[in-house]
This record gives structure tokens, sequence and C-alpha cells, in this order.
């Protein structure tokens, strides 16, 4: 489920902001959990939205 969250988020427009802003930590996890913990709060948001049925667009 988390690639599926990824290849969400890299499809957003504001993931150049965010890769700018964290650099390659974004997608790092520890102990099932993103150690960025915006990261964290979007995937849980992303699952609660119905996860990968969430469409790219908004």
């Amino acid at each position: 489920m988390h690639e599926k969250f990824e290849a969400w988020i890299k499809a957003q427009p504001f993931y150049t902001k965010l890769i700018y802003i964290h650099g390659e930590r974004l997608f790092i996890r520890d102990n099932g959990e993103y150690q960025i913990f915006a990261m964290e709060v979007a995937y849980h948001a992303w699952l609660v939205q119905g996860g990968d049925s969430c469409k790219a667009e908004n």
C-alpha cells in the first residue's frame, strides 16, 4: 500500500516542493512509519479517503 501512496504523492503538483524541502528522506520509513511526520499524517489521511482508489487529480 505504501508504494501506491508514494506513486500518488509523486503525481501531485506539490511533490516538487516536498522533494525540494525534504530531499530523498521524504519516503524513508522506520518501523512502518514515515520519518517525516507530515508524510505519516498524509498517508493516514490518504487511507481514510480510500487509499489507492484516490484519483491523482483533485
